[in-house]
């Protein structure tokens, strides 16, 4: 994949995220998270969730540059959100790749740049080798759901739960076979 995708207009970019990309990544996860979240994860997790520790993960993870590099979609010269993508965590098809992450700072909610993250990301997977693409949705996230639908990924009606959080998280399993 190039490095730099342009989208139908120069204020709006995805690229390979850089280590200078950590905070907002950070910032971008957190906004996210606390309002797609509410109501389905615990207040008291989303409140604990430390911006400060994500971004130094982050940019931890960005300076080593271990495995896939994340992309990140920046609009107006600002970081606005993010995908990661990368080798299955799951058991899968030696062809099957998996999608992390994708977030998106709820103030560019609306604005088409969750499709144009998740077309670089399928996009990223094909340069990678992978024919099909799996990743985990909470349930109750129905934007989540709705975005992956629209962009032609099917519920597997595979599901697992995550323990971690109060109350545990049923996540369900969303497909699709890239072209």
């Amino acid at each position: 994949m190039e490095p730099e995708t342009e989208l139908g207009s120069s204020s709006v970019i995805v690229r390979e995220a850089t280590v200078a990309d950590a905070a907002p990544m950070a910032r971008a996860l957190v906004a996210a998270w606390r309002a797609a979240y509410r109501g389905i994860i615990g207040q008291d997790f989303l409140e604990a969730m430390d911006e400060q520790r994500i971004g130094a993960s982050w940019r931890e993870t960005l300076v080593r540059g271990a495995g896939v590099p994340p992309l990140v979609i920046v609009s107006a010269n600002h970081v606005v959100g993010f995908c990661q993508v990368g080798e299955p965590r799951d058991k899968s098809q030696t062809d099957t790749g998996e999608l992390f992450a994708l977030n998106l700072h709820p103030d560019a909610w609306g604005h088409g740049l969750g499709s144009a993250l998740l077309s670089a990301a399928s996009a990223q997977l094909l340069a990678l080798g992978y024919r099909r693409a799996y990743l985990w949705v909470a349930d109750g996230n129905q934007r989540a759901i709705d975005l992956y639908l629209r962009h032609g990924w099917h519920d597997t009606a595979i599901t697992k739960t995550e323990y971690k959080f109060t109350p545990p998280l049923l996540e369900h399993r969303y497909a699709i076979l890239l072209s």
